[in-house]
């Protein structure tokens, strides 16, 4: 079942500050990011391990402080049950 991957395109390269992940049952995720015109050749910003939230809605803000984005991988490695889901995707343009 893992890992699993969503890939985000915006329509051009962009300043970025933070993202935030609203999810459920993510364990362990990888944040990567691209400024090719294609996804590809990914930079990994950030590892992270989620605390288990029992139920609730996890909310993960990470700082990508990013000049030139253009594509943005999330990668989840683990989850804390066989099915997990990713609400929402926010992405902070400076």
């Amino acid at each position: 079942m893992f890992p699993q991957m969503l890939v985000l395109s915006l329509t051009e390269n962009t300043k970025v500050g933070n993202v935030t992940v609203i999810s459920s049952c993510i364990k362990n995720m990888w944040v990567e990011v691209s400024s090719r015109p294609d996804p590809e050749e990914f930079d990994l910003k950030s590892e992270l391990t989620i605390p288990y939230t029992d139920g609730h809605l996890q909310i993960t803000e990470i700082r990508v402080n990013e000049q030139n984005m253009r594509h943005l991988r999330l990668t989840i490695r683990s989850g804390y049950d066989h099915f997990v889901a990713v609400y929402k995707v926010l992405i902070d343009r400076k």
